[in-house]
């Protein structure tokens, strides 16, 4: 048996192969064709791809769905999210009713890839990749506790200063168990002055309280905000350690930063950025037509809410 996974991103691929723990039957590839052509006809058995459809161009999106049934071998198995089309204002789902949850379930690990490492424009927009762990014991379920989100603020460049309270969200899938990992797109929008700035990446419980003000460690990173400049991929972990309450003095560092992990910033910082992640979507009836045309069964589609509630997304599973 073996598994192989497959990016766009040297950075997150170099990320798996640290984490990987099954090095003898799990393998990656990084990919920045439009298709699966180093791989043979009938290659494997089962084909999943989640949050990864939606940031390709239909066209290119539709070539992949081919591809899918290419690589499997007979009976194999297609698993696939994709959008299918925005959310009208007046159909967005409701909000569910919020409750707190217990202390303990608000502790998280974070991850964030493409951050900028050169100056940006005042005001730009840039699309984070951003990789969230439930590090605790609790399931955080929206459908029980309402709606969780990846999200942002902004520090002057000492750190102390709060400057914009509130800037990009991006809705986490509706049940993240304990231990379990999700990767999500967060679009910010750089302050509109030049100068040097931090971004501080964290989890919302929307109408509760963000993780940080629980114990929870945010990820920290410098901006620098000027004359437009190409920028390089990063990747920043939340092994700094906890911050302080905003509002209260920095106390002084605890023993605890010597015992974290190693920095997940030793990925390799020289890669190409796979730019931004703009979402794209395929009409339902679209996808279908495919399915049939490629020979494939459509045996279930259940709705999906990794997209957040902008978009209306699926996922199918679909039988060679």
């Amino acid at each position: 048996d073996r598994v192989v996974g497959v990016d766009v991103s040297p950075a997150m691929l170099e990320l798996a192969e640290r984490l990987n723990q099954f090095p003898g039957k799990a393998s990656y590839v990084c990919s920045t064709a439009s298709n699966l052509h180093a791989f043979e006809d009938g290659a494997f058995d089962l084909v999943v791809t989640s949050i990864v459809l939606q940031h390709v161009e239909p066209e290119i999106a539709l070539v992949y769905l081919h591809e899918f049934f290419r690589v499997l071998s007979p009976a194999g198995i297609v698993v696939f999210q994709l959008p299918s089309h925005r959310r009208r204002r007046t159909e967005r789902a409701p909000v569910s009713i919020v409750h707190p949850m217990p202390d303990a379930g608000y502790c998280a690990s974070l991850v964030v890839t493409c951050v900028p490492r050169r100056e940006v424009t005042p005001g730009a927009e840039i699309t984070l990749q951003v990789e969230i762990t439930n590090l605790s014991a609790v399931a955080w379920s929206q459908r029980e506790f309402g709606v969780m989100a990846a999200g942002n603020h902004w520090f002057d460049g000492a750190g102390g200063r709060l400057v914009i309270r509130d800037d990009g969200r991006t809705s986490l899938p509706g049940t993240l168990a304990p231990g379990a990992t999700c990767r999500v797109p967060l679009t910010i929008k750089v302050p509109q002055d030049s100068g040097e700035y931090q971004c501080e990446v964290d989890v919302a419980h929307e109408g509760v309280l963000w993780f940080h003000g629980k114990g929870s460690r945010v990820v920290r990173f410098p901006v620098r905000v000027g004359v437009r400049e190409d920028f390089d991929p990063d990747v920043v972990g939340d092994e700094a350690g906890p911050l302080p309450d905003r509002g209260t003095p920095a106390a002084a560092p605890s023993d605890e930063r010597s015992i974290e992990a190693p920095s997940a910033a030793t990925a390799d910082t020289n890669a190409e950025d796979p730019g931004a992640f703009p979402m794209y979507g395929i009409p339902l009836n679209v996808v279908v037509a495919t399915i049939a045309g490629c020979g494939g069964t459509l045996l279930h589609v259940e709705n999906d809410r990794s997209c957040g509630d902008d978009w209306v997304s699926y996922r199918y599973f679909v039988r060679k």
